[in-house]
């Protein structure tokens, strides 16, 4: 995980790893992350995962979806964060189930990386 530096993204702060925690039954998720400027500096989508992430000063809109019929696995999701992830909030979500339809209050969360 690298470094924040002295004054660059992440303001010399470390850079932390995290990744984003999806519902078992959702297949595909849209959100906004909300932060300060270079609070999020990457997002990675893993193996089975594709998704998007366009950045805004400090939003930040990401999309992804399973590449088959099954699960987001656990770090399919992959952030790097300036400090820690207090420093995000997530808004705006709408996560799809296999039907494609909008899951009922669905919410994501972060966790950091172990």
């Amino acid at each position: 995980v690298p470094a924040g530096g002295d004054g660059g993204a992440g303001g010399g702060q470390p850079f932390v790893g995290a990744t984003v925690v999806v519902p078992p039954a959702a297949r595909a998720c849209e959100a906004m992350l909300s932060g300060p400027e270079g609070a999020l500096s990457r997002v990675t989508f893993g193996d089975g995962v594709r998704g998007r992430w366009l950045p805004r000063g400090g939003q930040h809109a990401i999309a992804f979806r399973s590449a088959a019929d099954a699960a987001i696995a656990p770090g399919g999701v992959a952030l790097t964060v300036a400090g820690g992830v207090e420093a995000l909030s997530l808004s705006q979500v709408t996560c799809y189930g296999a039907d494609g339809t909008a899951l009922d209050n669905t919410q994501l969360s972060l966790a950091v990386q172990e």
